[in-house]
């Protein structure tokens, strides 16, 4: 029997490392990722937050270019990429036996990138990529995963889930700015239940001391986050310029490979897919060994405490007491603060949507009422020159939501940088507020509410989308554009029924813009929603906090000696596990 299944088959060693943890599970998910371990294959994936580069990365990894890289969101589901003769990609669709074939990066892209399958409306479970890269020879699979911090609900989801099983991968972090507190919330959740990690720094240009400070200041913080989790670090972060390295594989320059940090890069995940099971048991190993520390560390302390005299145990939890109080007081102080923030960005978001609404709607009309007087009144006609239009303003209208909410969001993670122990869900993000979900206004489906003008087509549409007597107008308002007027009509005529197309299409305007200043303030609103709720959690764990504080004073007594017994047994126990453990770490 190994040291590993001598430890997590041990029903009291997991017991203990329960008993003695802050949220007594350190055991229990020790037995989890042995389990995983177990079942898992030599699958590493590439995750981070959203935009940090990592499919530019992966394609550097592997010498090719099928992976879209754009600047915006683009991966929206998982890509496995595996070893293979030639070059392609199999599409697996959910609840469906039907695999589809790509073998273009464009062909692949209508299922990879975000803004071809939104919030993967086209059901893809997984895409598996096949390279002729020698890396994956013997069996490693990278996968390319949703950034976490998309701007959608579902491909976080997709994320998450998708990472449960695993026991290895790559952690790509950012150079400027540095590690932020809703990735360092991400990375100790993963790495908590992932006992291999590599991090990857990714070099956007920034200068030589610029990337020392980063790689300084990213450092302190990662080790910090390892010890909170008792995992190892030996503070190692792999330096790569992803845009050089991409363009040095497909150019094969292996100079500018080594100088991009490729090569060191490509080097260690050799390392890892040759010796897998021992660098997994390796790494477990240390896990082990930390939670046994943090444990004996916690039962030390304890039994110190009854070592003391009672007068001294008293003192020092009435110093401790007295300390969380006065603390408490200036917390108070800022979670206010940040609550008034709040109160004022929902005041200007409220005006935000009114301008954004109100000139997205002049836009669309003065273009409507520009055709119309020019004689466009062909239905088909008018949807094709209008429809890029649309594409146009309305793009607009989503850059300007999200360069708001980022920028609220950059003001309110420096106030909640103050906060002394607060920790950010993982959709606590800018990016993570979604104007695609909820039964108003669609922000993904308005294309199709404006650019299908044309006779019944945009009644049955706009009937669905809005519904009730406006649908109703609309419909009889676009028939007689695209029927009545298309007939040679005298040119009076024609003026009468444009304007009398124009009033109808008024009230639909009013409407429409009503719906988009109220899907506009919704998904800001989600958004400042999770803020506060995070503040209320947080409030809740300083008055719970508080009053444990409190209740310790009066729980001082002697009769809490008879706990030494077990503790020190306890504690004998876990040193000859820590000291076995030891041997091997």
């Amino acid at each position: 029997m190994t040291i590993i299944e001598k430890c997590v088959n041990e029903d009291r060693f997991i017991e203990l490392l329960n008993t003695y943890s802050t949220d007594n599970k350190t055991g229990t998910a020790m037995r989890d990722i042995f389990s995983n371990m177990k079942s898992s294959r030599m699958i590493v994936p590439v995750v981070g937050m959203q935009g940090m580069g990592k499919s530019t990365l992966i394609n550097s990894i592997i010498g090719g270019d099928m992976l879209p890289v754009d600047a915006d969101e683009t991966t929206c589901v998982p890509v496995e990429v595996r070893y293979g003769e030639r070059e392609y990609a199999e599409v697996f669709t959910k609840n469906s036996s039907k695999i589809s074939a790509c073998y273009t990066a464009d062909e692949l892209r209508e299922y990879v990138d975000n803004n071809c399958n939104p919030a993967n409306e086209k059901q893809v479970e997984k895409i598996v990529l096949y390279e002729q890269c020698k890396l994956l020879k013997n069996g490693l699979t990278i996968v390319d995963l949703p950034g976490v911090g998309s701007i959608t609900q579902e491909n976080q989801e997709t994320t998450q889930k998708y990472v449960e099983k695993l026991s290895a991968a790559i952690f790509v972090i950012p150079t400027v700015p540095t590690v932020r507190r809703q990735e360092v919330c991400f990375i100790q959740l993963f790495w908590n239940s992932c006992p291999h990690i590599l991090f990857v720094q990714n070099i956007w240009g920034e200068s030589s001391e610029e990337v020392d400070e980063s790689v300084e200041y990213n450092t302190k913080i990662l080790k910090g986050v390892s010890k909170k989790i008792n995992s190892g670090f030996d503070g190692e972060i792999s330096l790569v310029n992803a845009n050089k390295a991409l363009s040095a594989a497909l150019e094969g320059d292996e100079v500018a490979m080594e100088n991009s940090g490729l090569n060191s890069l490509k080097s260690k995940l050799a390392r890892l897919s040759d010796n897998w099971q021992e660098q997994m048991n390796k790494s477990f190993i240390e896990k082990l060994f930390y939670s046994a520390e943090a444990a004996i560390s916690v039962v030390s302390e304890r039994i110190e405490d009854l070592d003391k005299t009672k007068r001294e145990l008293e003192n020092q939890r009435r110093e401790k007491y007295e300390k969380f109080c006065e603390d408490r007081k200036q917390e108070n102080k800022k979670i206010r603060s940040i609550e008034d923030f709040l109160d004022e960005k929902k005041r200007e978001v409220r005006g935000f949507a009114k301008e954004q609404s109100e000139n997205y709607v002049a836009e669309v009309r003065s273009q409507m009422y520009h055709l119309i007087d020019n004689g466009v009144v062909d239905g088909d006609q008018l949807s094709s020159a209008f429809e890029n239009r649309q594409n146009e303003v309305l793009t607009n209208v989503i850059n300007a939501a999200f360069e708001k909410i980022q920028e609220i969001q950059f003001e309110l993670t420096e106030m909640l940088e103050e906060l002394g122990n607060v920790e950010f869900n993982n959709n606590m993000s800018g990016e993570s507020v979604s104007f695609y979900n909820g039964d108003a206004f669609k922000f993904e489906k308005s294309f199709t509410v404006f650019g299908a003008i044309g006779g019944g087509l945009l009644g049955s549409l706009v009937i669905g989308s809005i519904g009730g007597p406006i649908g109703v107008i609309l419909a009889i308002g676009i028939t007689a554009i695209g029927g009545l007027l298309g007939q040679g009509a005298k040119k009076a005529k024609q003026n009468q029924r444009a304007e009398k197309a124009k009033q109808e299409l008024s009230s639909v305007f009013r409407e429409i813009q009503t719906r988009l200043y109220d899907t506009i303030v919704t998904g800001f609103n989600e958004f400042f929603d999770s803020v506060e709720n995070m503040l209320e959690e947080y409030k809740k764990k300083l008055r719970a906090e508080e009053q444990r504080l409190e209740d310790s004073l009066d729980s001082v007594s002697d009769e809490n000696q008879a706990d030494k017994p077990t503790l020190r047994n306890d504690l004998e126990y876990l040193k000859k596990f820590e000291k076995e453990l030891k041997e091997y770490a």
